[in-house]
């Protein structure tokens, strides 16, 4: 390996052949173009100086040199700065309303049979008080203050109040008995016909009569009967003509009836003034 500087020819040759590497190289990376000033006088005076240094050291001393040459070598990185957008505004999402639960319409609470109250009491096509066809009438009665038929002879077998024999009178009657025991001594009697009844007729509804399943008392009006049961139709009673009734009836419902019997008040109301469940589609008289 040779190891002696060049001289002569050979140095101009060399010298001639790396100055003009220098300045390929120095025109493929030009200079930042601000501040715009020549600096090729600078960049070639280097670029002499390195070469006189090639020429003392060596070809080692040369590797050297041309790697201190400002802007020969590896061309510097290029870093690209990338806009970062400034953070807009978060939006904030607003939770959806809650959903309230809509409002649940009172039922009204069932009364509790009393009794001694009427009014607390509910007749239907197969009910009386919270009896039920072929229930015990015993001890109901007693607890309501009903007395038992006197003559079973006469009158089917069960409990009545009193009767109030004034005509006038808004006092409430009522007869339970077992219809089919007409005639017979039945020593315990079921329910299978009831009827309540005023003497006289109210021309309001009365509260302390017993209600219908649809709401109808005695006293309520011949309009409240006709709306209630849409499908009513008028029967008869021996005493319609006489006392100038009109009787209706509803069903049959399981072979059992409504009857209705609509009488006038004094303050010319036509209202109810007889309720009876019975299997019978007319209102007679069950003692005859």
């Amino acid at each position: 390996m040779r190891t002696e500087p060049p001289t002569g020819d050979e140095l101009t040759r060399l010298l001639t052949t790396m100055k003009g590497d220098v300045l390929r190289m120095a025109a493929s990376h030009p200079p930042a173009p601000e501040p715009r000033r020549s600096n090729v006088r600078p960049r070639v005076l280097g670029v002499l100086v390195a070469v006189v240094s090639v020429v003392l050291v060596g070809g080692a001393g040369a590797a050297l040199a041309l790697g201190v040459i400002p802007g020969v070598g590896a061309p510097a990185p290029v870093v690209t700065a990338s806009a970062t957008p400034a953070p807009g505004p978060t939006a904030t999402m607003e939770p959806p309303p809650a959903v309230q639960p809509a409002p649940t319409p009172d039922t009204p609470e069932p009364v509790a049979v009393d009794p001694l109250d009427p009014g607390t009491w509910t007749i239907g096509y197969d009910e009386v008080a919270g009896l039920r066809l072929g229930d015990s009438l015993a001890a109901f009665a007693s607890a309501a203050g009903l007395v038992p038929v006197d003559s079973p002879v006469d009158c089917p077998d069960g409990y009545y109040t009193v009767p109030n024999f004034d005509e006038g009178s808004l006092i409430v009657d009522v007869y339970l008995a077992e219809l089919e025991a007409d005639g017979t001594d039945v020593p315990d009697p079921v329910f299978s016909f009831a009827t309540v009844s005023t003497p006289g007729v109210a021309d309001a509804p009365l509260e302390g009569s017993p209600s219908t399943p649809e709401g109808i008392r005695l006293g309520s009006s011949e309009a409240e009967l006709l709306a209630a049961y849409p499908g009513i139709v008028v029967t008869h009673s021996r005493y319609d003509e006489q006392e100038g009734y009109t009787t209706y009836v509803s069903g049959p419902v399981d072979g059992r009836y409504l009857v209705f019997q609509v009488g006038t008040s004094e303050a010319g109301t036509k209202a109810v003034r007889l309720i009876r469940s019975s299997t019978q589609d007319s209102v007679i008289d069950v003692c005859d």
